[in-house]
């Protein structure tokens, strides 16, 4: 009946939670075909997409947010799609390509955490392709203008591994001992703990 796609929608959530992103993957994609409502078929959609992009399906994650941006062009979905679309991009290994998806995203918009989330996508891409000068100032700008969100935490570690691998290690050294004393985001401070020590 009716109820059917929405009650899929809530067994796909509940897959989610239970750490089952292939089930969870599975059911948002079929609600996002079978939903009555637009709203409900979009959240489907992106949800099935980011389901993808975690179990590393990165083809078919690219492929739903693209889906996403050609059926609903206009809605905040398709904007969070070219987000999800680059980062998908990036975690295939289409470094180049992330890029420049991440280039017009920004040339579009720099506001609030999709915007820092961007600017840090550039500054890994930038970090990939071992082009450590433009990395640098591109981490170095989030960090000036987003100082408050997490990324400006995971772009003051990346920093510091740069400057290491560059075999400047006492700014590395300097850099890191700095943001241990600060660190919030466990997965930093884990790094960072790590770095020092290699250091």
């Amino acid at each position: 009946g009716k109820q059917a796609p929405y009650a899929r929608y809530q067994s796909a959530l509940v897959y989610l939670a239970m750490n089952e992103p292939e089930n969870a993957a599975t059911e948002f994609a079929a609600v996002a075909k079978t939903a009555p409502e637009a709203e409900l078929r979009m959240e489907s959609l992106f949800r099935a997409a980011e389901a993808y992009d975690a179990l590393g399906w990165h083809e078919s994650a690219q492929a739903a947010y693209a889906m996403l941006k050609e059926s609903y062009p206009d809605s905040e979905y398709a904007r969070n799609a070219d987000y999800g679309y680059a980062w998908a991009l990036y975690h295939a290994g289409r470094y180049a390509e992330a890029l420049k998806t991440a280039d017009a995203f920004l040339q579009r918009d720099e506001s609030g955490a999709v915007g820092a989330g961007m600017l840090y996508l550039r500054a890994n891409c930038l970090n990939q392709q071992r082009r450590y000068d433009e990395a640098l100032a591109a981490y170095a700008g989030i960090e000036e203008k987003f100082a408050d969100t997490d990324f400006a935490e995971r772009s003051r570690y990346k920093v510091a591994w740069i400057q290491y691998m560059n075999g400047r290690r006492d700014e590395a050294k300097a850099l890191v001992s700095e943001l241990l004393k600060t660190a919030e985001i466990p997965a930093v401070k884990g790094d960072a703990g790590f770095l020092l020590g290699t250091i």
